[in-house]
């Protein structure tokens, strides 16, 4: 639930609409828009924001599960549950040809 919200806020800084002939943010009415000034503190901050939050947050837990060897524990998982499946069926079939 925090990651929707931090990306949506971190996006909004950019997000600006003329009212009265003056071109501010829809989230903060008393602010100028940070796309008209690009070296201004707002619209550095608001870069920083989207590119850590939107962008960041995905790229690292990718990273995070690559680097943990998510995708190989969860293969030789299925395999180990393949294998059991198959000594169970392969013990079903044994008994009932040894009972008949």
């Amino acid at each position: 639930l925090v990651y929707p919200t931090l990306s949506l806020q971190s996006a909004s800084s950019f997000h600006c609409r003329t009212v009265a002939g003056r071109h501010i943010m829809v989230a903060a009415l008393a602010k100028d828009c940070p796309l008209d000034h690009l070296s201004t503190l707002p619209f550095v901050w608001g870069i920083v924001a989207v590119v850590f939050f939107p962008i960041g947050i995905p790229v690292f837990i990718f990273w995070m599960l690559k680097h943990a060897g998510v995708a190989k524990l969860a293969k030789r998982k299925v395999e180990h549950a393949v294998q059991h499946q198959l000594l169970v069926v392969y013990k079903e079939i044994r008994s009932k040809s040894i009972m008949a």
